[in-house]
């Protein structure tokens, strides 16, 4: 099973763009800290790439620095080669569902979901305002 769910914080605004074949792409990076092991008296971020794709990514493209999200995908590793001719290789959540978090006394939770990103889920357009 191949499974990601994380909350964490963005650490700047999400990045849209429409691809040449018209699909809609949103890439940014969620910081998510990691518990303090015994006997260290500090505590660790990780930064970890999300992509969300088509319909969902064209409402995800309205994230900001500083939003706190819920995202649920699976995990991807894709290779290429840059123009220099260094291959690379990149780690990155491909999110189905993004929640945004707020919190008491702000409106409910925006539910930025996407049931079609090639895993075979349909499109659901109830929002799910769930935490």
């Amino acid at each position: 099973m191949n499974r990601a769910e994380v909350i964490g914080r963005l650490g700047k605004d999400a990045d849209f763009r429409y691809l040449p074949n018209g699909t809609g792409m949103c890439r940014f990076s969620v910081a998510v800290d990691r518990r303090k092991r015994k006997r260290e008296d500090k505590s660790f971020t990780d930064w970890l790439d999300v992509v969300v794709w088509g319909k969902a990514a064209e409402r995800a493209s309205q994230l900001v620095k500083g939003d706190k999200v819920f995202v649920q995908g699976s995990i991807q590793v894709r290779k290429f080669e840059e123009n220099t001719g260094v291959s690379r290789r990149v780690t990155e959540i491909s999110a189905y569902s993004i929640e945004l978090i707020k919190y008491l006394g702000m409106p409910e939770t925006q539910n930025y979901e996407q049931y079609d990103n090639g895993n075979g889920y349909e499109e659901d357009s109830s929002p799910d305002y769930s935490i």
